[in-house]
């Protein structure tokens, strides 16, 4: 999916929140992308880098991300004014902030890539071919806002579970819950932020939700040389 902007939104301050389900392991696949140096993506040696702009402004975490079993949530706080330069870029999963290793800061208010009206945005994809092999639910942006997990989640019973986010999502902010098979791109944040969906269709809509995740095949214990589809569903 895809869209180039009207105008910038605010590219110092701004939040981004989705829940994934990676299909395999070991393959650099990519979240979001804003141009080429504005991007999130799982690398192949199962880390998330994110790339706020270019100079090399961006983070990596220190753990893998290997599960192809259970969807995760995802939270990229970009607040480039904060006084504290590690605090500008923050990535939590599943309601907890990462461990992460810096190759630099963002400088105070530096304006990112992502809400830049120059950049083509896309979901599952980078301007060149690296794709999602994944599945993605409730993909959130807020524009102007530095939130908090608890924004769009909490623990139930121990585990990480989504809730609805009832605040504002800035101008050029959007909410694509793909919910609808027939607009699997629609905004439906009320600000018509709508996408464009590129090769889907309503076959590519899937019942495996993060409040229903279906069982799939663990391809990391399997000792098979062979290839799954679908999600390994």
């Amino acid at each position: 999916m895809s869209k180039t902007f009207g105008g910038s939104g605010t590219r110092t301050t701004w939040t981004i929140s989705v829940w994934v389900k990676r299909c395999v392991a070991d393959q650099n696949h990519m979240i979001w992308s804003a141009g080429s140096n504005g991007f999130a993506w799982f690398q192949s040696n199962n880390t998330i880098q994110w790339s706020f702009t270019s100079g090399g402004v961006q983070l990596v975490t220190t753990r893998l991300f290997r599960d192809v079993g259970s969807w995760m949530h995802l939270l990229f706080v970009a607040d480039t004014p904060d006084g504290t330069s590690t605090e500008r870029m923050r990535l939590y999963v599943n309601g907890v902030r990462e461990a992460v290793s810096f190759t630099s800061t963002p400088s105070a208010s530096q304006s990112g890539d992502w809400f830049n009206s120059a950049n083509t945005h896309y979901i599952g994809r980078y301007t060149t071919p690296y794709y999602a092999q994944m599945f993605m639910a409730n993909f959130q942006c807020v524009d102007g806002t530095d939130l908090s997990p608890s924004s769009f989640g909490e623990f139930k019973n121990g585990i990480w579970v989504p809730k609805s986010y009832s605040g504002s999502y800035g101008t050029r902010g959007f909410f694509l819950d793909f919910g609808n098979s027939a607009d699997l791109d629609a905004d439906v944040s009320g600000n018509g932020n709508d996408f464009t969906a590129t090769s889907m269709s309503a076959a590519n809509q899937v019942v495996d939700t993060p409040t229903n995740n279906e069982a799939v095949i663990d391809t990391l214990q399997s000792k098979s040389t062979g290839w799954t589809s679908i999600g390994a569903i």
